[in-house]
């Protein structure tokens, strides 16, 4: 799940940072832009990935359950037809609680074995699916492929383009 997580909030942040990048780069090149609309596309830019970061990236990192959630994700992922009691929940969480010499050792391992026995009927295909965030890292690799596509074109344009953004006053040939 936190690997998810950071496919898809950093591919997110990437994505849009490398496409406004990129549209800063030609709208300044093609418009030539007077320095308080160029600031404004930064501000842009800065508040944009931050706001991308809180919102995709670290309100979902922080809200990435503990291993009893995982195990309640599977235990409702079970067939209609599977036992209904909280039994990956209990495997998860009874074996920190008894001490190995205790007599209910016996009982918790007896629950663990049973939840390896119905853990194979689990269908988590839902659970660990990639697809969404795959497609965000590829469209944060092909956003990025972009940019560097359009500032290699002319190092020079983009160097210029680079000063600009920085505060200098050059002009574009």
């Amino acid at each position: 799940l936190q690997r998810n997580v950071w496919l898809h909030g950093l591919g997110t942040v990437v994505a849009a940072a490398a496409l406004w990048l990129t549209f800063m780069y030609v709208a300044d090149r093609l418009l030539k832009l007077p320095a308080p609309i160029r600031l404004i596309h930064v501000a842009v830019l800065a508040g944009g990935v931050g706001l991308l970061l809180a919102r995709t990236f670290f309100r979902h990192l922080r809200a990435v359950p503990d291993r009893a959630g995982p195990a309640m994700l599977a235990q409702r992922a079970l067939p209609a037809d599977a036992p209904r009691e909280d039994l990956f929940v209990s495997a998860v969480q009874l074996p920190g609680s008894v001490a190995a010499d205790s007599p209910a050792a016996e009982l918790v391992a007896s629950v663990a074995a049973r939840a390896d026995d119905v853990a194979t009927r689990a269908d988590l295909s839902r659970v660990t699916d990639r697809t969404g965030p795959r497609g965000r890292l590829a469209a944060a690799l092909t956003s990025v492929a972009v940019a560097t596509v359009a500032f290699s074109v002319d190092p020079t344009m983009s160097r210029i383009f680079a000063s600009r953004m920085f505060g200098a006053n050059v002009a574009w040939p």
